[in-house]
């Protein structure tokens, strides 16, 4: 076995140049794969151009350069960085680079820092200083401090419990409307307090859960779900935050250290889907093996799946599928809500095996 995955983890150079490719470097696959995603929408969104200085927080970061020098010279190191990283080069100190460049830029102007690009700019800082043994654990301890700041800070003001910051926020969307009519059937600020208190309860809970190593599998759905519901309804990814954060989720879900062996038919049920699957696998994350049987295998280490449960399995571990879909739904147009609906559909499923795994101990889900 040992023999296997250092085969397995040691590709050719010229392999490694794929920017589908994730196994054979210093970090976890799907480690990696969450930094490579968030990359891909950085540079689709435009993200990549970064900021000048304005007003920036240490001040001598405004008087390096001229504006349009500085903001250059800083694009011109994350693309390189960005590209290193996509072709599996370097990828740990790519990462410290790429999100060292941007922490930079929003200390440079304060118009510039949001939180959702501090915590895009901290996970990749993250899986940059980590390696194998340490890359989920330091994921782990950043979501559990952003969720319990986050709902401390809410619990702490009055406006939240009282659900008076709610009703305003509410306000400003466009489903404000609809979210009105609702709260009229029920007496003056119910709905809000309850909503209110609901996200509080939620981001506190979702913060326990990714401390306690048994509870992260819980924690993983309950980051998809709720965020993904925000989406849905708001229309709105929060610039970077939905990608960031559901991208660090893929990065707390257990993959195999040598790529699972996928046996299908060309006459099998999920024929043609895993046909596809396997043409667009393109970057050798799975072996494939044509097989006179009809039933679809799905083999990785001593477990064996077969059927839908395969079928889902062969998904979850293909790189291809993620970075196509977070490309995708980084585009602005059309209207991009169908993205927030299929991650709701993924942990409405995933949330179905595990409860079943918990159910039947012969089949366990890790995470």
């Amino acid at each position: 076995m040992a023999v296997a995955e250092l085969t397995a983890e040691a590709p050719k150079p010229a392999a490694l140049l794929n920017p589908f490719r994730v196994r054979g470097t210093a970090l976890p696959p799907n480690v990696l794969l969450a930094a490579k995603v968030v990359t891909l929408v950085f540079l689709i969104t435009g993200g990549w151009r970064l900021t000048d200085p304005f007003v920036p927080f240490i001040g001598f970061l405004g008087d390096l350069a001229s504006s349009g020098a500085y903001q250059h010279t800083l694009q011109a190191i994350w693309l390189i960085a960005a590209a290193s990283l996509l072709l599996n080069q370097l990828v740990r100190p790519s990462c410290l680079v790429l999100g060292g460049t941007l922490l930079l830029a929003q200390l440079s102007s304060t118009p510039y820092r949001t939180n959702n690009l501090t915590f895009t700019a901290l996970l990749l800082l993250i899986i940059g200083l980590s390696d194998r043994n340490t890359a989920k654990m330091l994921i782990r301890a950043q979501l559990v401090v952003l969720y319990f700041w986050a709902g401390t800070n809410k619990l702490l003001d009055g406006n939240w419990r009282s659900g008076a910051f709610f009703e305003s926020w509410v306000g400003i969307h466009a489903y404000g409307p609809a979210y009105k009519h609702l709260a009229d059937l029920l007496p003056s600020m119910v709905l809000s307090t309850v909503a209110s208190w609901a996200v509080i309860v939620t981001e506190l809970f979702i913060s326990v859960t990714f401390a306690i190593r048994r509870l992260v599998p819980v924690g993983i759905l309950l980051v998809i779900a709720y965020h993904s519901s925000l989406f849905l309804v708001t229309g709105t990814t929060f610039t970077m935050f939905w990608f960031s954060v559901t991208a660090a989720a893929v990065a707390l879900v257990e993959w195999p250290e040598v790529p699972p062996t996928v046996k299908y038919s060309e006459t099998g049920p999920f024929a043609r889907v895993v046909g596809l699957l396997h043409r667009v696998d393109f970057g050798h994350a799975l072996a494939w093996e044509q097989t006179g049987g009809s039933e679809l295998e799905l083999e990785s280490g001593e477990r064996r799946f077969t059927g839908r449960e395969a079928l889902a399995r062969v998904m979850l571990y293909h790189p291809t599928l993620y970075m196509v879909f977070y490309a995708l739904a980084a585009i602005q147009e059309p209207a991009r809500r169908w993205a927030a609906a299929v991650a709701l559909a993924v942990a409405a499923y995933a949330a179905v095996v595990l409860v079943r795994s918990r159910v039947n101990p012969r089949s366990q889900v890790h995470a």
